[in-house]
């Protein structure tokens, strides 16, 4: 059984909340980041507001965030080997290097990148042109181990995801 402790809408781009199961505490924060045209200074604005966010999540919670970061994986990259895993796709982009950047700083690891997909159960968006497919919703999780933890909770919990 999952309780919903608090929520927060943080701007029109963010909302956190706090939820008490079982096991433990889970922060989710959920986010709609700007898109890979979007000016620099929006795009500093919006990672600037999301640290924030992730600062005042309690130590001891588990962090999940669920949202549309318009960055893609990509294969690893130095320097973020503990952030993107083995199974990464596509060719990263500026929002790439920010969303990657963010999560080294604060221990964070894009989720999916971690696991072997088939490419149908991978992309979260195909372009107008019906070819173009990419992977730009993320869920991006504490640690990996933590990310099993969490998916065994939601598997014994009554709560469900449309």
């Amino acid at each position: 059984m999952l309780l919903l402790r608090d929520r927060q809408p943080t701007s029109s781009r963010l909302l956190s909340a706090r939820l008490i199961h079982r096991h433990g505490r889970l922060s989710v924060i959920v986010a709609y980041a700007p898109t890979e045209d979007a000016a620099d200074a929006d795009k500093d604005a919006f990672y600037n507001d999301l640290a924030s966010v992730i600062e005042l999540v309690p130590t001891h919670d588990n962090l999940l965030m669920l949202g549309d970061f318009s960055a893609v994986t990509g294969p690893r990259s130095a320097g973020y080997e503990d952030v993107v895993g083995l199974f990464g796709a596509g060719n990263p982009n500026n929002n790439s290097s920010r969303l990657w950047s963010l999560c080294s700083s604060h221990g964070l690891i894009v989720f999916r990148s971690w696991f072997r997909r088939l490419n149908v159960h991978r992309w979260t968006r195909a372009s107008d042109d019906g070819r173009t497919k990419k992977e730009i919703d993320h869920i991006i999780y504490s640690t990996v181990d933590l990310a099993k933890s969490f998916l065994k909770i939601l598997a014994n919990s009554a709560l469900t995801f449309l």
